[in-house]
């Protein structure tokens, strides 16, 4: 009962992240970034990085892609913006990383299934690439209890996001948390 309870858990909470409404408010060439009670604009230019974090939440992160339409986390005027491409670390049971990655790979979206490389070129995990027209998403493992998923609205964005320094970063730090 346990397993089951751990396992509808981490299912839950993977569709309401899919689910999550998200609205895009055309305010322009501007992004603005929330820190708890510190707010700033600032004007996209091309010396830039191509992804900003938004928001950490510690095992989710939420990035702007440069030149996207904000994203706000619902239809509010106070709602923060969060971007348009999500991270979440997950460590779960190995029954519930089996039970998602055979949601992926059975999925009618499957554009590609294999196994995840680490930068030496060894096999670490399964991976698996989703599209549908709610957007794309790539789901990783790295061990029997751990594993990455990364949405946007398009599999070149995630892509392109994957291979970034600044998710790169992103990781190391989440990986150092865990260790």
């Amino acid at each position: 009962m346990k397993r089951f309870t751990y396992i509808l858990i981490g299912f839950i909470t993977f569709f309401v992240g899919i689910l999550f409404v998200i609205t895009y408010k055309n305010s322009g060439e501007v992004v603005k970034i929330n820190s708890q009670n510190t707010q700033s604009d600032i004007p996209l230019t091309s010396n830039q990085p191509r992804f900003l974090q938004m928001e950490d939440f510690g095992t989710i992160g939420m990035f702007k892609s440069s030149g996207s339409k904000p994203v706000f986390g619902a239809d509010c005027v106070w709602c923060v913006e969060i971007g348009d491409i999500s991270v979440r670390h997950v460590f779960q049971s190995p029954e519930h990383i089996g039970f998602m990655l055979k949601v992926y790979a059975e999925s009618k979206y499957l554009v590609e299934k294999g196994f995840q490389i680490n930068d030496k070129g060894q096999k670490i995990g399964e991976r698996c690439i989703t599209v549908s027209p709610a957007g794309a998403n790539l789901l990783w493992t790295e061990s029997e209890e751990e594993y990455w998923i990364i949405s946007a609205p398009s599999l070149q964005l995630v892509k392109e996001f994957e291979d970034s320094e600044e998710f790169r970063l992103w990781k190391a730090v989440s990986d150092s948390h865990h260790q």
